[in-house]
């Protein structure tokens, strides 16, 4: 002090720096000791936490499930050394299936005598994904429009669901439509398990670019379909680019994975080479196999590497290393980093299936600083233990198909199946069941036995469900309105069949599941499909308004003789005109159908049924060919 001061505080100083502390819009926490103890937080960590204060917790337990095991460890790390540490673009957990990308400083605090008593972190949110224009209006943006159609209609609509490899793509278009059209992906599951990766990209840009891509990409996946090997096929592909100016020097990367050994076979026909990304986040790019782009005569040659357990394999196109103002060598330094960071903040569950998330985020935090000028593909294939069946034993009840249909959409939200594939294989268990339940008794009329379900994921990507009964069918009364069940379930499925015995009956379906990739545009960000609800905890009821009778929960076994009555009720038995909404179903089965066809052809009621575009009931009333109207089309 100098002579003449007081030794005062300033209290609106200090206010000014706590609230400063308290207001800050970045991530803040400082915690103090060896065991790294919480002393302050401010209101935005707190609201990551779900407005939780944790002061007086230690970071590991506080933090864990926000920062991720890699970031605690740096606490650690600066708390023994004494030196800052930074981590850009790290993935923060905001919620469920909901993430920040932060740019995140630990730092050492001292005591008076200078010694380390704890850290101080902070965390920048840099979540947006960066677009480098302003979104376009006028003719540029219908071109825009015009490039992600054909995109759209060249690239696979989906991506095959494999039991032991969780596969998925983004795709981002480039901002400039003069430079958009040439890269391509694509996912094909051979015969005997084997799943050929595949990312590829043209010289050209534009239109033309775009149908030289979808030629290539055609002719490449019917010859992996063929169990050609990887040279053969490739030496197809150059055969005809030789033919095609426009496809001269396209590169292409295959590389054909074995889900349950891990053995890989690739090659890099002048293609980046894939990286392979451990649990922990540790990358390795796979060496180059030294083959050269189409039509260059240098030949395609293989080289064999091998993924581990829990291990992810990332194909990309060019437009990830050559951003704006970043070097080809730093770019793979930072493809290497942002990967890193996106595995390792996955849960700690190895049957996690969470590659569309990696993809998510090393796209948004490498393109968020840099831009991008170039058409971007991603794609990601991460190896998984072999995902379990779901085998039940079924009460013999009405209500029993409800609840097993219930516990298969949760078995199959695991494998992110894309929404139509589930809603098919939904609605053909349930008919099986129902029929079961239905036909199924003993000899001797005793009390029905129960009956058995199992449904798995084959290596070929297909689905396949059983449902057996141990009783004799019994056929019902012949009935103008029965039947329909089998006829749905064979709509339904690629495959059905019946095996009947003295001791029981087995029905069996298959089907081939996808899910769906992403298409972007610079105006996009990464998110989710729109889902059509499939199964839903909604109760089955009705409700009249004017003319109208609105149905909502699930139509089957256990509910249908209650539809028919309200249905009777508000037609006055067949004589007054009702309009039957059926948006709020969330499952039709073979015996509301029946119903709805019972009340139309027998009572005679003048019924209008009503089904909105994407509804669970608008995909079975056209697979059982009836009539409804469709109130976005009539609406206006």
């Amino acid at each position: 002090m100098r002579p003449g001061e007081q030794n005062v505080t300033d209290p609106g100083r200090e206010h000014a720096q706590a609230l400063g502390f308290e207001q800050s819009p970045d991530l803040l926490v400082v915690t103090a000791g060896p065991d790294q103890r919480i002393v302050a937080c401010n209101a935005r960590m707190r609201r990551l936490l779900g407005d939780r204060d944790p002061v007086g917790e230690p970071v590991d337990a506080a933090l864990g499930g926000v920062l991720g095991d890699p970031v605690l460890d740096l606490f650690r790390e600066v708390y023994r050394t004494g030196e800052t540490h930074r981590v850009d673009g790290w993935q923060v957990a905001a919620g469920p299936d909901q993430w920040i990308s932060a740019d995140l400083t630990i730092a050492p605090w001292c005591d008076p005598s200078g010694q380390v008593a704890g850290c101080i972190g902070r965390g920048s949110d840099a979540s947006a994904l960066a677009a480098p224009q302003e979104k376009a209006q006028g003719p540029y943006a219908a071109a825009m429009d015009l490039m992600a159609d054909l995109q759209d209609a060249l690239l696979p609509a989906d991506l095959p669901v494999a039991p032991a490899l969780d596969i998925s793509a983004i795709y981002l278009l480039a901002a400039d439509g003069a430079r958009a059209g040439g890269d391509w992906f694509d996912a094909v599951i051979r015969a005997d398990g084997r799943v050929a990766l595949i990312v590829g990209d043209t010289v050209g840009q534009g239109i033309s670019a775009s149908a030289v891509m979808g030629q290539l990409r055609a002719i490449l996946h019917e010859r992996i379909l063929s169990e050609d090997p990887i040279p053969e096929a490739l030496r197809s592909l150059d055969r005809y680019a030789r033919r095609t100016p426009e496809s001269h020097a396209a590169t292409v990367c295959v590389a054909l994975v074995d889900p349950g050994t891990g053995e890989i076979e690739y090659c890099t026909a002048g293609h980046p080479a894939p990286l392979v990304v451990a649990a922990d986040g540790r990358g390795r790019f796979l060496a180059p196999s030294g083959s050269g782009p189409l039509t260059t005569e240098r030949g395609y040659t293989t080289v064999r590497d091998r993924i581990g357990t829990d291990e992810v394999l990332l194909l990309f196109t060019d437009g990830l290393t050559e951003r704006p103002g970043v070097p080809p060598e730093q770019s793979l330094v930072e493809i290497a980093r942002a990967a890193g960071h996106a595995v390792s903040a996955r849960g700690s569950d190895p049957l996690e299936r969470r590659s569309s998330l990696v993809c998510e985020r090393t796209l948004e935090v490498l393109t968020r600083k840099a831009g991008y000028a170039d058409d971007i593909t991603l794609l990601a294939a991460h190896r998984t233990p072999a995902f379990p069946p779901y085998i039940t034993t079924i009460p013999h009840n009405p209500d029993a198909a409800r609840a097993v249909r219930e516990d298969l959409d949760a078995w199959m939200g695991s494998l992110q199946v894309a929404v139509l594939d589930e809603f098919a294989v939904l609605h053909a268990a349930g008919e099986l069941i129902t029929n079961a339940l239905e036909h199924a008794h003993r000899p001797d009329d005793g009390p029905p036995a129960s009956i058995e379900l199992e449904a798995r994921l084959e290596p070929t990507g297909e689905l396949t469900c059983s449902v057996t009964d141990h009783g004799h069918w019994r056929d019902q009364t012949p009935h103008p309105d029965r039947g329909r069940g089998l006829g749905m379930v064979s709509g339904l499925v690629d495959h059905l069949s019946m095996d009947r015995t003295p001791t029981g009956t087995t029905a069996r379906f298959r089907k081939r599941v996808t899910r769906s990739a992403q298409l972007l545009t610079g105006n996009a960000s990464p998110s989710a499909s729109p889902s059509m609800s499939a199964v839903d905890p909604v109760p089955f009821a009705t409700t009249i308004d004017g003319d109208v009778i609105k149905v909502r929960g699930p139509v089957d076994l256990s509910t249908a003789d209650a539809l028919r009555a309200s249905l009777r009720r508000f037609t006055r038995g067949g004589t007054a005109e009702l309009t039957v909404d059926l948006a709020g179903v969330t499952h039709l089965g073979s015996a509301g159908v029946q119903v709805l066809h019972e009340i139309r052809a027998l009572d005679g009621a003048p019924l209008h049924l009503r089904a909105p575009t994407g509804s669970v009931a608008q995909h079975v009333l056209d697979l059982v060919r009836l009539p409804y109207e469709d109130p976005s089309l009539t609406d206006g």
